[in-house]
């Protein structure tokens, strides 16, 4: 049995978290939950270590190959499909109810979604382990919030030492941010419990500190809230 260790960390330019998995053949020797290591620990750790040290002097990672662009587009104009009743499908849903979950995860009232898309995998008789909600921001941008269920994927999140925060209400917390005045930019935070690790992602055209500052601010209300799961 194979056990997958999701490392949550952007390693390369592209918007949004890059997801790195690995795997053990012994499942009771994987980690689970939460891992914090040194940075210079991790694979590509040059670059890793360039990229944070890149936005703790400006506030976000350089880079024009990112989907800030797409990420607007599709927010605007999303692409529903609540025809097909395969459970397997992944096309975004206009509602949660037609979306089979591996857990239970209800509307969060502090966001007027667009639609719902799964993540993660599927477990048979079980459903998905992940899901993303969508919508749209005057100040932020174009956004999503993702829950991840760790304990059901069996999986964990892998952090460097030197990106932790305590932001989201004393939790665990990862910021990134990237991009370009010219391809547009992406902003990520990033909170994690035990078995559940969630995500806001904001894409805009422009670079402002404050969209970091107001999407914690989101987070913290989100968390406050139960994530969905309460």
């Amino acid at each position: 049995m194979k056990k997958t260790l999701v490392l949550l960390i952007n390693l390369f330019p592209l918007a949004g978290m890059a997801y790195s998995t690995f795997y053990t053949a012994d499942i009771s020797k994987a980690p689970e939950g939460i891992v914090i290591v040194p940075a210079a620990k991790i694979d590509n750790s040059h670059r890793l270590i360039a990229n944070l040290n890149e936005q703790k002097t400006k506030g976000y990672v350089y880079s024009e190959k990112n989907n800030a662009l797409a990420i607007m587009k599709d927010n605007r104009n999303p692409e529903i499909n609540d025809i097909i009743n395969d459970p397997t499908d992944t096309h975004m849903k206009s509602d949660i109810k037609k979306i089979k979950l591996g857990f239970n995860f209800k509307p969060l009232a502090c966001i007027n979604a667009i639609g719902y898309a799964v993540g993660g995998a599927y477990i048979a008789d079980k459903g998905w382990t992940a899901i993303s909600t969508f919508f749209n921001d005057k100040e932020l941008g174009s956004c999503n919030f993702k829950v991840n269920n760790m304990a059901l994927s069996h999986g964990a999140v892998m952090i460097p030492q030197e990106q932790v925060q305590y932001d989201v209400n004393n939790k665990i917390t990862s910021i990134y941010v990237e991009g370009s005045p010219k391809s547009g930019f992406v902003y990520n935070v990033m909170w994690d419990e035990h078995d559940y690790n969630y995500s806001l992602q904001c894409a805009n055209q422009k670079y402002d500190a404050d969209i970091t500052v107001k999407m914690i601010q989101l987070a913290k209300k989100i968390d406050t809230s139960g994530n969905g799961l309460r």
